[in-house]
């Protein structure tokens, strides 16, 4: 599944000549570029080797319904290109969920990876804590990749949010908003057409695994 741009738009062209990348750097690119790639190996664990029960279902998908409404949540403040494969960005998003968490739809995403690893009931739990150390690993280093264009864009203003909000744990103590972006429920379900698609697919290997005993 193609993990979103945090926050978006187009870098200046004219900008200085940029200090040579870190290998840290490089690899949160590369993860940022094939974001939509890296999840196959885990789609292939879970199709092939799970083994499913009516309890992990119900669990995982309680978990998958508040991940995909924390991104949704998120996918309604954002603006242009969300399916970049370029780190760019043209404002500094503070509103909807980005007041308590800077990367609320990779928090998102985790919660879904977290339900459908619940969900295949296998190696418990380390199927899921492997799951999660997987997609983990990869957001940090995009994360960082995405700060380094963040700071450079908006300097000061992204140094405080950065002092403020949290990457991953919800601070609730609310940050400003910006008062001239609304959020945009229909656009956010547009955007996340394939991914829903994508999961409900997976939870209807799912229900039919589980009907059919299969």
């Amino acid at each position: 599944m193609k993990e979103k741009v945090e926050q978006t738009t187009e870098q200046n062209t004219s900008s200085p000549r940029k200090e040579p990348q870190s290998f840290r750097q490089k690899a949160g690119e590369f993860f940022f570029k094939n974001r939509g790639y890296t999840p196959v190996p885990f789609v292939v664990i879970v199709v092939f080797l799970s083994q499913p029960t009516w309890r992990t279902f119900w669990i995982g998908l309680s978990l998958m319904v508040l991940g995909e409404g924390i991104r949704i949540w998120a996918m309604s403040y954002m603006e242009g290109t969300t399916r970049s494969r370029r780190i760019q960005a043209n404002q500094l998003i503070t509103s909807g969920p980005y007041r308590f968490i800077r990367n609320p739809l990779y928090l998102g995403n985790l919660l879904l990876y977290a339900g459908v690893a619940i969900m295949t009931n296998i190696w418990v739990p380390y199927f899921l804590v492997l799951s999660l150390l997987y997609f983990i690993i990869q957001y940090i280093l995009i994360i960082e990749a995405e700060e380094k264009v963040l700071h450079e864009l908006f300097g000061a203003a992204f140094e405080q949010y950065c002092a403020t909000i949290p990457r991953f744990f919800p601070n609730f103590k609310s940050y400003p908003q910006n008062k001239d972006i609304e959020p945009r429920i229909s656009k956010a379900f547009k955007s996340e057409k394939s991914s829903l698609l994508s999961f409900s697919l997976i939870l209807l290997y799912f229900v039919i695994r589980l009907v059919y005993s299969i």
